[in-house]
């Protein structure tokens, strides 16, 4: 990944938090479904791509699912943990994550 794509994604990631936090604090998402999990919403609703497939290190189309790599740990750790509703989330995206 290049500086300018690393750069690109980064701003795409606090887009996303932003959307995050404008949905309804109940609205739930399917983590383990990679075109259906809040991140694929969030692609899909903002026209960023109309067909979204999310893996486990990035999103892309349904051949690569990791073609555009996230950029650090704390979007997949964000989005894994329990309860799968968009408050939690947009909490869990808007403190930073300090794992042992």
């Amino acid at each position: 990944m290049t500086e300018a794509d690393v750069a690109e994604q980064q701003g795409l990631e606090r887009q996303f938090a932003a959307w995050v936090a404008e949905q309804p604090a109940e609205r739930g998402y399917n983590y383990m479904d990679n075109c259906g999990c809040a991140l694929a919403a969030f692609l899909r609703e903002t026209g960023v791509d109309a067909d979204p497939h999310v893996g486990g290190f990035g999103w892309g189309d349904k051949d690569n699912a990791d073609l555009n790599p996230f950029t650090g740990e704390h979007l997949v750790y964000a989005l894994s943990r329990l309860p799968h509703t968009f408050g939690a989330l947009s909490e869990r995206l808007s403190v930073p994550q300090v794992r042992a």
